[in-house]
């Protein structure tokens, strides 16, 4: 409360901290009512991102990491089995996703940016790679920004490869989050650091013998 009001997101990052540190031991009401705590943060001190412009400042103000985190939140509200790729080592891929329905299963690996610039072709040759390595149905590129050019026609061409620029994230962040999920990113991203990280596969030929 000492942060409060000069320094709101600090106090968001204590309290994310804090989670962090003892969410394997918290009860579920406890983590409930810390992320009611930082929506109340930012509804009041922050301010609730109500048009696509702000959400995505919201967004780039996340950083890397925790934008993996929503991006996953969002898979698992779509119905997927999502694991956020332990950060060291990823292999090039950010999150696994699977799913399974009748008569049709499909397991993909996601790839995040969190860049303001064009993500460009060589982020999409290599999660083309990745799906190839590990037999995966498709990668999804996924940024808050745009793709260039020469991405969207290596996707055009590969149906293995499908690519989630801010135009096509947005739609999705709202109809399966909420509209207002602005306001509650701190309970999304919880939710999604309670799953446990999975472990990066090695590459041929390393951590071999």
């Amino acid at each position: 409360m000492d942060l409060l009001p000069d320094w709101p997101m600090q106090a968001i990052e204590v309290l994310e901290a804090y989670f962090l540190a003892h969410m394997m031991h918290m009860p579920d009401r406890r983590i409930s009512g810390i992320g009611d705590a930082q929506a109340v943060i930012r509804a009041m001190w922050i301010g609730n991102p109500a048009s696509g412009v702000a959400k995505r400042e919201l967004v780039f103000g996340l950083g890397p990491e925790r934008f993996e985190h929503l991006v996953g939140s969002l898979y698992n509200a779509m119905g997927y089995t999502t694991r956020v790729t332990a950060r060291s080592r990823d292999g090039g891929r950010d999150l696994e996703i699977s799913r399974r329905e009748p008569g049709a299963s499909e397991k993909s690996r996601v790839e995040c940016k969190l860049w303001k610039q064009p993500v460009g072709v060589v982020p999409a040759r290599n999660l083309l790679g990745v799906v190839a390595h590990e037999l995966a149905t498709k990668g999804i590129l996924v940024t808050a920004s745009s793709f260039t050019s020469p991405a969207r026609r290596l996707a055009e061409n590969d149906p293995r490869l499908e690519l989630l620029g801010w135009d096509e994230l947005l739609p999705l962040l709202d109809q399966h989050l909420g509209a207002d999920w602005g306001r509650f990113v701190d309970h999304h991203i919880a939710e999604s650091m309670k799953r446990p990280a999975s472990r990066p596969l090695s590459v041929r030929g390393e951590d071999e013998g």
